[in-house]
Parts: structure tokens; sequence; C-alpha cells
């Protein structure tokens, strides 16, 4: 048996407590990456043939590393099984780049002599199509007139006002009152001050609707289109759901690699024909495994406990009775448990809970206390509900501004003030009364 003393995966005490820290603050798809090399880097252990899953903290992953006592060679199973386990890749069907697209559209639009020239424009692009060069810089006018009637409208553009104005040239709008808007009141327009517009330029309402909606058909945004990425599904860390009036939690498990020792390490401790150094090396790597095992399962446990209190504290709110979760804080939620704040911190990082209200982050849930006149207690994420309402139902030609939406949250017994609402605003991405304001 070859083995190698260069070095030892026995750890210190703060590098054991490091690991543990880091794997109950990692999220699921980046936790599984970490042990599939864990497990690699360690000689002795192997992935486990059967399975992994989705289970109860009580029916699964709660015990000490399972030492087979079956005899095969290590290497060969965990070959075989990768092998046996692999699922057939998906037929993925790759996504035009937009540099592609515009070249198959050039190639039969310019002659061959100018194709350098328009590869050296396409690469002084921006990320909205738009080109970086100046105006003088520009010798071949007549190449980029011809690029400016490519596919997508508007790129080759200057600015955003210059693409605007190309995209309604393309549609004949040149002569239209949406293009004198544009191109004579850009600054006022994008401020959504259409009443001076209209006073400076002298349009009638009507006029000013017809012109606003030309407007909102053009694209701001030449390539948003080729900028869209693939969504990455999230998978929740918890679920929790009820099953004939009784709570039922699960940790989710399915993407974290099973494993155990290999067999023939241990068999070659139990047989005793080893070197005292042979001995002292697998037992390093034994002692490094059943940390792992440790720390995962500690993970789990946090997780669970988390879950426990939240069916306590939160059963309206996950059962989606009420729209916003009580107020709660880390420090409540780490008494309870027994562990420090910073504990609760990591185990809450980068995960999600799956309810009957949805899949929620599981930091969502930590909100501050907000009393009312009446005493009641609520969080700010009931203000933020409120205020996400009373801007959803307003009047937009009459849009309400920070300081009214204070005024009527006050009225409501909720202590207030502009600037927290405005915080609020930006917190929801909701724009200011100045430009929510339609004129259509």
């Amino acid at each position: 048996m070859n083995m190698s003393f260069n070095h030892s995966l026995r750890p210190t005490i703060a590098e054991a407590m490091q690991q543990a820290f880091h794997v109950l603050q990692m999220p699921l798809g980046d936790l599984q990456q970490w042990l599939n090399m864990q497990i690699e880097q360690n000689p002795i252990l192997e992935f486990e043939e059967e399975g992994r899953g989705t289970g109860t903290l009580e029916d699964d992953g709660v015990k000490e590393l399972n030492f087979d006592e079956s005899h095969y060679d290590a290497l060969e199973e965990i070959e075989d099984l990768l092998g046996a386990n692999s699922p057939e890749a998906p037929e993925i069907i790759a996504k035009v780049s937009f540099y592609d697209y515009i070249m198959s559209q050039i190639k039969n639009t310019i002659p061959e002599k100018e194709l350098k020239e328009a590869e050296f424009l396409i690469e002084h692009l921006d990320e909205r199509g738009f080109l970086t060069l100046k105006p003088e810089e520009i010798s071949n006018r007549k190449l980029l007139e011809t690029l400016r009637h490519l596919d997508p409208p508007g790129i080759f553009a200057f600015d955003l006002k210059d693409s605007l104005l190309i995209q309604l040239r393309l549609k004949g709008k040149e002569n239209s009152l949406a293009y004198q808007m544009i191109e004579e009141g850009f600054e006022t327009l994008i401020q959504n001050k259409m009443a001076r517009l209209q006073k400076k330029m002298g349009f009638k309402s009507s006029e000013l609707r017809a012109a606003i909606h030309d407007i909102s058909l053009l694209q701001f945004d030449p390539l948003s289109e080729y900028k869209k990425e693939v969504p990455i599904p999230i998978i929740p860390d918890i679920v929790v759901y009820k099953e004939e009036e009784k709570w039922i939690i699960e940790i989710e498990t399915n993407l974290i690699p099973k494993f155990r020792i290999c067999p023939l390490y241990l068999e070659a401790l139990d047989e005793g024909s080893l070197e005292k150094e042979e001995c002292a090396f697998i037992r390093k790597y034994i002692s490094s495994a059943n940390w792992l095992q440790h720390v995962l399962i500690r993970r789990k446990k946090m997780l669970h406990h988390l879950a426990l209190l939240l069916i306590k504290t939160q059963e309206p709110f996950l059962n989606g009775t009420t729209a916003a979760p009580a107020p709660m804080n880390m420090h409540e939620i780490a008494e309870k448990i027994d562990v420090h704040e910073s504990t609760i911190a990591r185990t809450v990082s980068q995960k999600y809970i799956q309810c009957p209200s949805g899949i929620l982050p599981l930091r969502s849930f930590f909100t501050p206390k907000i009393i009312k006149t009446s005493g009641e207690e609520v969080s700010n994420q009931y203000v933020k509900n409120l205020l996400r309402q009373m801007i959803h139902e307003e009047d937009k030609k009459y849009p309400l501004t920070d300081q009214s939406l204070c005024t009527k949250i006050q009225k409501l017994g909720i202590p207030c003030s502009r600037r927290t609402i405005a915080k609020y605003r930006q917190a929801l991405k909701l724009f200011p009364a100045s430009k929510r304001k339609k004129w259509i």
C-alpha cells in the first residue's frame, strides 16, 4: 500500500471551527461543489452507491459514517458509480451571440473591403449597443448609416437620444411629434416634466398622449435581449408543509453527496498488517472524515431548529394568513436555540424556505419591530407592503409624494418619517412621484 506522508489532514481546533462555520454558511449549490472536492481530496473516502435524498432530520444523515465491510477496489467502484449515475446531458441549443448575429447580417449587406472597418465599429459598442467612439472619430459615415439599419433597431448610436431617433427614422416617423420631442426636449422628456415640455413646444394634450405612446414602443436598451441570463433555480434548504393539521419539516439533502470510508482501508487496519506510519496516515484521514460528517449533521440540525422556531413564531405568515412576518430579530432566536447570534446569521445566509406562502429567503423573516400607537407590534415589511399597495392603487395622473404617503401611513397609527418612506420606496425599487406620473 503506497502512501505519502508529506501532509496531514488532522485539523487544528481553529481550522475545524472555521470549517464548521464555512459549511453552515454555504448555500446548497456551493456546499455540493465544496463537499465533492473534499471527498475527492480524501483518499480513504468514496461516494456511497445508494442515493441521495430529502428527508426529515430523524430519517437520514444523523448518524456516524457507515463502514461497510464489502470487499472491492475503491477507485474502480467510484469510477463505475460516477459513470452509472451520470445522467445523459440534455440537448442545449446555444444562443446566438450578438457579434455572430450582427456579422451574419453584415456579410449580406456591405462589401467585403469594408468588413474590417465594420468589425472595428462592432468592437467599439458598449453593453447597450451604443458606440464608445466620438462622431469625429468615424470617417466612413455611409458605412455607419448602413450599420444603423441592422437589427436590433437602435444600435450603433452615440447615446440614448441618438438611438431613439434612429428607431423613429427606421419607422418612418422622423416628422412626428415624438421625434421632435426627443430632438428638442430630450432632457425634459426623460425627467417626465411633460407640462413644461408641452408649454415649451405648444402642442395639445391629445398630441402629447400620442407622442408618448410612440416613444413607449421604442427600445431604450437595444441589446437587452442578449443580456438576459438563464435564471438559476432556487432550491429551498427547508421545506415545511401541513399534513393532517401537523407541520412536516424536511431539510433538503438532495444535492449533498453521501460518502463513506472505503472498506479496503478499514480492513487493512483490522488485519494489523500495516506499518505504524501507515496506520497513523489512515487514522488522520478518518479523523478528518468524521469531522466532515459532524459539521454536516450540525448544519442540518441548525436548519431543523430554525424551522421549528419559525413554525412556532411565524405560522400565520407561513400559512399565508398574513402578508408580512411578525417582527423578529436574530438575537431572540439565538437565545432560544442557545447559540451565538452570528451562528443564526450564518444559518440563514443565502438560504431559502419553501412553505404554503411560497419560496422565501430565510433572511426575510428577520425584520425590525415597529410599535403602532395602539401598542400593536408590526414589522417593517408590513409597512413596506402598505407602501407598495398605496402606490399600486394611487391615481397615476396624480401620484402620491413621499410626504403624502408618510401622512397616510401615520394616520394608520404607524410612526414614520418622509425619509423612512423614501428609503422603503427605494428598497422596493419604486420610482418617486415625479417619475410615476402617467400622461396617457
